[in-house]
């Protein structure tokens, strides 16, 4: 009977060393998985901000800041200008420099709606908005070289004229994130206006918080 006392208090005192440490198990697991969660915050708690500077085509520099909340939705600031082929250029229009384009610049206030993906190195969106537009259209007239020059570089004296008006800007885009502050981003863009409407495709350089940083693996 003695023995059999002894052999159930044993037991009592293994199993309750067990449990003890299982608890302290369970709660360092805890206490490092709420480290990681505010150490690598997910993205939905995540507040974004970068500058954006690249190249297009028709001819085309942009430069822009975009600020995006915890739910992937914000807003740009953006400004760009075109070089679009000239609309009123002479079928015999000569020039030993290159042809005159029609300068287009815009100052866009854009709502932003990107699209989270299971992974965060790539961001799919979309931004719509209005824009200030400044137009400079060429003009051409028939030049008469005079007897002093004897080589004329033209045959056309080219003028400007330039008009301001609103635009509805659209953008649909790709973010390659290649860490949490650099990335590239490149964009099929067009503006809708009642002067001169155009669809161009953009490369654009990333830097800021363009995204949460990597969860390591243990």
């Amino acid at each position: 009977m003695k023995a059999l006392f002894c052999s159930l208090l044993l037991v009592l005192i293994l199993f309750s060393s067990r449990s003890q440490v299982n608890v302290e198990t369970d709660d360092k697991t805890h206490q490092v998985s709420e480290v990681q969660s505010q150490k690598f915050p997910d993205s939905l708690k995540t507040h974004k901000a970068y500058l954006g500077v690249g190249f297009g085509y028709p001819w085309m520099f942009s430069a822009d800041i975009t600020y995006l909340s915890r739910r992937n939705i914000g807003f740009s600031i953006n400004y760009s200008t075109y070089g679009l082929k000239s609309v009123n250029i002479p079928s015999d229009f000569e020039s030993a420099f290159s042809k005159p384009t029609d300068s287009y610049s815009s100052f866009n206030i854009l709502l932003v709606f990107d699209i989270r993906l299971p992974n965060q190195k790539f961001r799919p969106g979309f931004e719509a908005g209005l824009s200030l537009v400044s137009y400079k259209e060429a003009y051409y007239k028939k030049y008469q070289p005079t007897a002093l020059i004897v080589f004329a570089t033209k045959n056309y004296e080219v003028y400007y004229s330039e008009e301001r008006f609103l635009g509805f800007q659209a953008r649909m885009k790709l973010e390659a994130l290649f860490t949490h502050f650099l990335g590239c981003e490149f964009a099929l863009a067009g503006n809708i206006n009642k002067y001169r409407s155009f669809v161009g495709i953009e490369a654009i350089f990333l830097i800021g918080r363009v995204r949460e940083r990597d969860i390591p693996v243990y």
